[in-house]
């Protein structure tokens, strides 16, 4: 193990990261809690289309949290833990 701060300060940084997938694509976030804006904002990066008139439907499973599995909506956030899975969709509410 090395001595050098910078080093032991990086490695527990990535401890405090983990891996989560959103419609199938591995992303990295900080440990803890994500919300609904965050996985949205993920989603559109991904090419979701975006505009006044879209909703966007959220289901997770794998969760650190209870509930492990079910949806995630406006307001809310989930405990995440290394593994979980988002899938968001996006509908034209006309």
């Amino acid at each position: 193990m090395s001595n050098d701060p910078q080093t032991q300060n990086d490695s527990k940084d990535k401890e405090k990261d983990v891996k989560i997938v959103v419609n199938g694509t591995e992303e990295t976030v900080r440990k803890g809690y994500v919300d609904y804006d965050q996985i949205v904002a993920f989603g559109v990066a991904l090419g979701l289309p975006m505009g006044q008139n879209i909703l966007y439907t959220i289901t997770y499973r794998k969760a650190e949290g209870k509930p492990h599995q079910g949806d995630l909506v406006q307001g809310q956030t989930v405990e995440i833990k290394h593994g979980t899975i988002f899938n968001v969709t996006a509908t034209d509410k006309s």
